[in-house]
């Protein structure tokens, strides 16, 4: 596939017979990356689904393609360890994430938040970029640890 794109975006018109004719719908497609392309594509997307010569199409791409090779669109990565603790915190499904996950606006304020209610170890927080507080240790005091009450029926 790839060599036949590279066949119409060569120099030399002879090889241009050599793309097959099977392969101009994709590609199409992948020249459609490309926007100094989107033109052509429309124009190539009309004769392909016409009845006009493979030949004429091979002609009008090799002549009229932008010689730069287009770059492929990424899917965005989601931070799983994120989303499995917003799931969390908001008490969502799978399906309930996908649905809310574009009202959700994550910032330092609800990563902080998040982190504090629902307990995140140091590792945990570092790794979604939540503020670790090292918590305090505190020394019960004697009365404290006094019952209130001397028996069940005393209330005093």
């Amino acid at each position: 596939m790839y060599i036949n794109y590279k066949k119409l975006l060569g120099s030399d018109p002879k090889i241009i017979t050599d793309v097959d004719n099977n392969k101009l719908f994709i590609i199409n497609r992948w020249a459609s990356f490309n926007p100094n392309n989107r033109e052509l594509c429309e124009k190539v997307s009309r004769l392909i689904s016409g009845k006009v010569n493979k030949k004429v199409i091979k002609s009008l791409m090799f002549l009229s393609l932008n010689k730069k090779v287009p770059k492929y669109l990424k899917l965005e990565k989601e931070d799983d360890v994120l989303k499995d603790h917003l799931k969390k915190f908001y008490k969502f499904s799978e399906r309930e994430y996908q649905i809310q996950k574009h009202l959700i606006v994550v910032d330092n304020i609800l990563i902080n938040e998040l982190a504090l209610k629902l307990g995140l170890n140091k590792k945990e927080c570092k790794k979604i970029g939540a503020n670790w507080v090292e918590p305090k240790k505190e020394k019960l005091r004697k009365e404290d640890l006094k019952p209130k009450a001397k028996g069940l029926g005393s209330y005093n």
